[in-house]
């Protein structure tokens, strides 16, 4: 494992024992994505993941996703072809609204992101991020994300509602 994926991996590993105190409150919330990223190299991904409650206000997301890139660098090994790309994150979101008192609310926070392209080394980001979380959809709540760290990132996120929380 690259030093950059074991920083990751040593990331969550921190994080997943301080979860079990902030369960009774939140549930777990699984996520699905599509996220595009506009850079040098572009990327679209389809992702997955969960976002675990760390108290009222913050949630730590755990994801994952692949799909395409395109390097369009001059003399870039790829030379404007499509390649495989992954990507998994690690962002503390602070929520503005969590105790789902009104219809939409607004998110923000940071962490970080691990980017890796075919034939390339993986990097690993800070990542900004913002979101506002539209209204509840029957049992999903659909978001729209915005977020910096390693080229500016566009998501459509789709998340199980609950009642109570967000």
């Amino acid at each position: 494992m690259r030093a950059s994926g074991a920083a990751l991996a040593a990331m969550t590993m921190l994080v997943v024992p301080c979860v079990a105190p902030a369960q009774e409150h939140a549930p777990i919330r699984p996520e699905v994505r599509l996220d595009a990223t506009s850079a040098t190299v572009q990327r679209l991904e389809l992702g997955a993941g969960a976002a675990v409650p760390m108290g009222n206000y913050v949630r730590i997301a755990l994801l994952a996703g692949g799909g395409l890139a395109r390097d369009d660098r001059v003399g870039s090994r790829a030379g404007g072809d499509r390649l495989a790309a992954a990507r998994a994150d690690i962002v503390a979101r602070f929520q503005i609204d969590p105790f789902h008192q009104s219809r939409r609310a607004l998110y923000g926070g940071g962490g970080a992101s691990y980017l890796v392209s075919e034939g390339e080394r993986g990097r690993v980001y800070i990542t900004l991020v913002g979101g506002l979380e539209l209204r509840d959809r029957g049992h999903i709540v659909p978001a729209i994300e915005f977020a910096l760290g390693g080229g500016l990132r566009l998501g459509v996120v789709l998340r199980r509602a609950t009642p109570r929380w967000r």
